[in-house]
């Protein structure tokens, strides 16, 4: 996935610090990869940095992953990593939500704060950005992936999900 969002016109410094790390990464170091990934990622789906696509390179290498062949070795260890990210920007797109109503109400409460309205629309945005990604990964294809993947609490937990979302709860 790295290699994807390598390939993105995205941010000079972004680019020039993966090229550091890239021999790291390469060299199978997957404990890099999977530390760096998630903030990657994040600062891909950042709406305020012009991306040329990668939001969408992203989404197609998480989904290459989830509809990849169970019998290959590696399989569910990608899944697993994809599963990761997924939760890691999940629980991010929580905690910022938390911060921006405590910002809110802060400001709210003393309008001299240091609180900015611009920071708070900002975070907004971002909060948006990565909500619409993960709405974009079917319940369903995670559903599938996390059986074969032998994860069984998640694909429990995505099965009820499309459940609800089907019958519109």
């Amino acid at each position: 996935m790295v290699s994807g969002t390598l390939g993105c016109k995205s941010d000079v410094l972004v680019r020039e610090f993966f090229e550091i790390l890239a021999n790291v990464v390469i060299s199978n170091d997957r404990h890099i990869a999977k530390l760096l990934l998630p903030h990657v990622v994040l600062d891909v789906l950042n709406p305020g940095i012009k991306q040329h696509g990668c939001s969408q390179a992203v989404l197609d290498e998480v989904l290459a992953v989830l509809h990849g062949d169970p019998a290959d070795k590696k399989f569910e260890r990608c899944a697993n990593f994809v599963f990761g990210l997924m939760d890691h920007l999940a629980k991010w797109s929580q905690l910022a939500r938390a911060r921006i109503t405590k910002e809110r109400n802060t400001i709210r409460r003393q309008p001299n704060s240091s609180g900015s309205a611009a920071a708070i629309d900002l975070l907004k945005e971002r909060v948006r950005g990565v909500q619409s990604f993960l709405e974009k990964v079917p319940h369903h294809d995670i559903s599938l992936a996390s059986e074969r993947a032998r994860d069984y609490l998640r694909h429990i937990m995505h099965c009820e999900a499309q459940i609800r979302a089907e019958r519109g709860d």
